[in-house]
């Protein structure tokens, strides 16, 4: 479970493959964050901060479903959105700048996508800046054999 403490180094550190920070504004939606979660379970793992800038500034996760977040609900959404199914850790951390919804991702030994079918994987892109990318099947192949059994 993230904390207080935790949250404010992990948002220090700063975005990278093992972290990605959301903005909970506009026209956010869970599935960008299964397709993160996806994204994060295909590489090396990592953690989502929703309601935090790409600056590191905390603006706060928003309600969901019209109720507080409840990191159960949360969980399951993932948990039933993903194939094979994401098990994650999900912590609501209550910021002074407001409410951060932290998800944990293990790295998964299979190739995992979203139930609409988005298979995606975490990189540094030309600018030098993490980012989710297509996950397509000539890289799963390289992938497996990176597995050791």
């Amino acid at each position: 479970m993230i904390d207080l403490k935790t949250l404010t180094d992990l948002i220090k550190a700063g975005e990278s493959l093992e972290r990605e920070f959301k903005a909970d504004r506009g026209k956010y939606n869970d599935s960008v964050l299964f397709e993160e979660v996806v994204a994060m379970a295909n590489t090396n793992g990592g953690v989502i901060l929703v309601g935090v800038e790409d600056n590191g500034e905390v603006t706060g996760a928003k309600q969901r479903q019209g109720s507080p977040i409840d990191p159960l609900k949360v969980q399951t959404a993932i948990f039933n959105n993903t194939i094979p199914h994401v098990n994650t850790r999900v912590s609501v951390i209550d910021h002074s700048d407001g409410v951060v919804l932290a998800v944990e991702v293990d790295p998964y030994p299979e190739n995992c996508a979203t139930t609409s079918g988005k298979c995606l994987r975490r990189v540094i892109g030309g600018d030098g800046k993490p980012a989710s990318v297509p996950f397509y099947p000539p890289e799963q192949l390289s992938r497996k054999s990176d597995w050791v059994y």
